[in-house]
Formats: structure tokens, sequence, C-alpha cells
């Protein structure tokens, strides 16, 4: 049986954490003896989870919490939970992974009446970080990671498609929550320029995971499973989360965007900094957010 490595404790909280990369990565840090705060959408995908964890690190330092992220009300819920874990156990929040994300061929709305990638993929983090980041700033050096994607790299904003139904596709709705991920890295950045935490975007690179064949079907699906099989396993993708979670306080780089564990070379829409502030501006309005939230947080 495994045994668990002993490595500086870390707190982490990370969604989409039942499946693929997120299962991979609450794996690999609960291995290091990290605090791991992991977040499923139902409880039986998490019981699920916990027990393949288990299975492999019996005492592993981990805690499941139900969230569907799709709707607003549940990631401020857990927020408040998380900030009353967090109070109990006496802790600080160290690390941060937005890694939920969804795929979608079809119009969907959530029950805030958003397009649903874009609420899962990118809303959820922004409001996730929002909520938390007097706790990442109680930590030596905060982090918050966001999972996005090549893709976003092909793509620009287009405002008047943004969580419309109007000429939708799948596929560049997507795109589009990738970009938004990169954008809401830079002007968190920009925000937090005197504090110690920091954001990064990350590439995880080709999966060979589902996540194109559950809300898909017909030739989407076929294609993704024959593409999927070129992907890289969950615990290769998970290494660049795992690397920069890891990183001193001490530790510093200008690069905002990795892949592979080094920085990569954002697309050029990507460090558009009119555009970032006004994805914050639109994202801070869709969550009934001020635009200058980052003042604010939960206290738990």
């Amino acid at each position: 049986m495994a045994t668990i490595q002993q490595t500086p404790r870390k707190t982490v909280l990370i969604t989409g954490a039942t499946s693929g990369l997120g299962l991979a990565a609450s794996e690999e840090m609960a291995a290091r003896g990290w605090h791991v705060l992991a977040v499923g959408r139902d409880r039986d995908t998490c019981d699920q989870a916990e027990q393949a964890i288990r299975a492999l690190y019996p005492a592993a330092d981990l805690v499941y919490f139900t969230a569907d992220l799709a709707a607003q009300r549940e990631v401020n819920h857990l927020a408040e939970t998380v900030c009353d874990h967090l109070d109990r156990e006496q802790r600080c929040l160290d690390v941060l992974i937005n890694n939920v994300a969804t795929f979608r061929t079809w119009y969907t709305v959530t029950e805030d009446g958003l397009e649903m990638q874009f609420a899962v993929n990118h809303l959820a983090g922004f409001l996730l970080s929002v909520r938390l980041l007097d706790r990442l700033r109680q930590s030596p050096a905060g982090r918050i990671l966001t999972v996005s994607s090549a893709s976003h790299k092909h793509i620009r904003v287009d405002w008047a498609r943004i969580g419309s139904a109007r000429a939708y596709w799948g596929l560049i709705a997507y795109k589009q929550s990738k970009l938004a991920n990169l954008l809401m890295t830079r002007e968190l950045n920009r925000r937090l320029h005197d504090s110690p935490v920091k954001a990064y975007a990350v590439d995880p690179g080709l999966i060979a995971t589902g996540i194109g064949t559950k809300h898909t079907g017909g030739l989407v699906a076929w294609f993704w499973r024959r593409r999927s099989r070129q992907g890289l396993s969950p615990y290769q993708s998970a290494c660049t989360l795992i690397w920069l979670s890891k990183m001193p306080p001490d530790w510093q780089s200008d690069a905002w965007y990795f892949a592979h564990c080094r920085p990569a070379q954002p697309g050029r829409n990507a460090c558009s900094e009119p555009d970032a502030r006004a994805l914050w501006a639109v994202s801070a309005r869709l969550c009934g957010l001020p635009d200058d939230c980052l003042n604010g947080g939960v206290s738990g």
C-alpha cells in the first residue's frame, strides 16, 4: 500500500475533483500529505472519488464538498462552507485550483439564466476566487490556479456572443470560456499587484478524459474519443498544478501562463488589458458584485 510523502503541508481547494485531471491532482496532493479540500457536483461521485484515493492513502487528509458550480448560490454556499471549515481547522487557504469545466454542443441555460459553459468554466472560478480571496491573503504565498486550454489562442472575445443563444456553437463558446480564464488571471494579477497572492493560468494539454462525450453526441463524441486517445494521462497533466502549488513563498516569476511546468506564450488576445478590464466588469455584474469586489470577501 502506498504511503504518504512527508512534504511541507499546504491547504488546497480544487474544483472538479471527482474525475480526470481534478481527481488525479487531488490524489497527488493527498500523497504529499497536504490538506486537500476537493469539490464535486454530487455526493455519490464525491464518495466514489474519496474511496478511490483512500484505497491508496488511508490516512489522506482529505475532505470532499458537494456543489453544483453552475449555480451561483451553490458557489457562494461552497465558499461559506469552506471558510467555516478553515476556521474550525485554524488554517488559511494556500492554493485555490479552479479546475471544473464542461463542454456542451447545445445551448443550455443555468438557473441564473446564463449560458452553461461560460457560467461553469469562467464565472464559477471568478466568483469563488473573489469569495475566498481573504483566506488566500492569509497564506504566505496564496495561489489561484485556473485550468485553461491552448484553444484560447484561436478565438477573440465576441461580446455579442458571450452567454447568448444567437448563432450558438458549442466549440466557440468553449474557446471563449477558456480565453476568459486567461483574461481573468491577467486582471487578477493587475488588481493584486501589491498582494502576496498570485494568479496563474495553466494549459494541461490534451488529456485522455471523457469531457467531450458527457454532454455531446454523434460525431462530436466520436471525434473526441478518437482524439483523446492521443492525450496525456490525467496524472501527467496534473504535474504543472502540483509544481505551481508547491513553489515556496520567495519564488518569483513574471510569467502567468504555464504548460508542462514551464512558462508558455499566451495567445495575443489573452494579453489585451482593455478586454481583461471589460470582462472583469461583465463578470462582476453577472455575479451581482461591484467592480471593486476584491476589497471584500467571505469571512465565514
